[in-house]
């Protein structure tokens, strides 16, 4: 399924990331709880349908507090309406990629959006 976005209108997306394997929990050191995600790095691009082309640029803010428990692993994805205007219309891919302290990087499933033209865009330009 993809979400339908239109060019020139701010985007923003809120996340959380979760992760269970053998990576130790921050706090009781138990497997089965999450990483102190306060540490991790979060970045993300949007990129053609194939994935092989980054077509726009977002702001990942992580606003994981290590003090605060439910915050851990939330993060946001933001573009300004500039930005957005720049991003090609059609079917394309929002990747998000999170790197621990120390390990190799982690990407998630894509997140699917079509991005369509804006008819607010068509309003503001007069009478024909």
């Amino acid at each position: 399924m993809a979400y339908d976005f239109f060019a020139g209108d701010g985007f923003n997306y809120i996340g959380t990331l979760a992760f269970f394997d053998d990576e130790l929990g921050a706090a009781s050191l138990d497997p089965a709880q999450q990483p102190d995600y306060s540490q991790w790095a979060v970045a993300a691009g949007l990129y053609t349908q194939d994935g092989q082309t980054q077509v726009g640029t977002l702001t990942v803010t992580n606003n994981s507090v290590i003090t605060d428990a439910t915050s851990n692993g939330k993060y946001t994805v933001n573009a300004s309406s500039q930005e957005t205007t720049k991003w090609p219309a059609g079917k394309v891919q929002l990747l998000v990629r999170a790197w621990p302290p120390h390990g190799d990087p982690i990407t998630a499933d894509p997140i699917w959006i079509r991005v369509k033209a804006n008819p607010a865009v068509n309003l503001q330009g007069g009478s024909n």
